[in-house]
């Protein structure tokens, strides 16, 4: 969304608290506090629509009776998460993992995992999808990253290009990773995301304790093979 500064927000939509109440019809009669507005369609993810001529997304509170009406939007805050993720790979192609670190206010929770065959960027994005698939209600999302990859890819617009063609890169080529980048793509119209990139190994404390998440997991992966 180009009139945003900040070009590494993803589908960042306007305050929620700002729009009233939507109303959602099958025709084309809807307003907003009385006065008429440009349809609202449905989104795939059934609790939630899009303003058309905004790009508003908002999400469905209740059903209003005795009509097909869907309420949306009016109020709501979003809460505000900090994520950090990390992924190791040894050998790449290899054992890998990755560590999640969340925080919401004075709560925080870590994550890892990891497979036996992967490659570095595959654990960098599956840290990412993993992180953002543990929040269970659409949240405003700082996430914190040393992976060029999925920062570039995403704030770039590259990872865009390559679903418009058909998930390649190149005309005889396939992109890489297609099958996280469609899980994360998904995720990313769930939630206002801001990526920020902090280079690796430099004493970042979170970026840190991600990557020690992930050395350790790669270490019990190991143990089991």
């Amino acid at each position: 969304m180009g009139h945003w500064k900040d070009k590494n927000t993803v589908q960042r939509p306007p305050s929620l608290v700002s729009l009233g109440a939507f109303f959602l019809t099958k025709s084309s009669s809807l307003g907003i506090d009385g006065g008429p507005v440009p349809i609202l369609t449905k989104l795939p993810h059934a609790e939630t629509g899009v303003h058309r001529s905004t790009g508003v997304k908002c999400r469905l509170l209740g059903r209003s009776k005795g009509c097909q009406n869907f309420w949306l939007g009016g109020g709501i805050r979003l809460k505000q998460v900090m994520i950090f993720t990390d992924g190791a790979c040894s050998g790449n192609p290899g054992a890998g993992g990755w560590g999640a670190v969340l925080r919401f206010g004075p709560h925080e929770k870590e994550l890892s995992g990891g497979e036996a065959q992967t490659t570095n960027n595959r654990m960098e994005l599956t840290g990412v999808i993993m992180a953002l698939s543990a929040l269970k209600e659409p949240c405003k999302v700082e996430l914190t990253t040393d992976s060029r990859y999925v920062v570039d890819s995403v704030t770039k617009g590259w990872v865009y290009g390559w679903k418009k063609k058909g998930w390649m890169r190149t005309p005889k080529e396939p992109a890489k990773n297609a099958d996280l980048w469609k899980q994360l793509l998904g995720l990313l119209e769930q939630h206002e995301v801001t990526f920020h990139w902090v280079k690796g190994h430099a004493g970042h404390p979170e970026n840190e304790r991600c990557d020690t998440l992930a050395v350790e997991a790669i270490a019990k992966i190991r143990a089991n093979l």
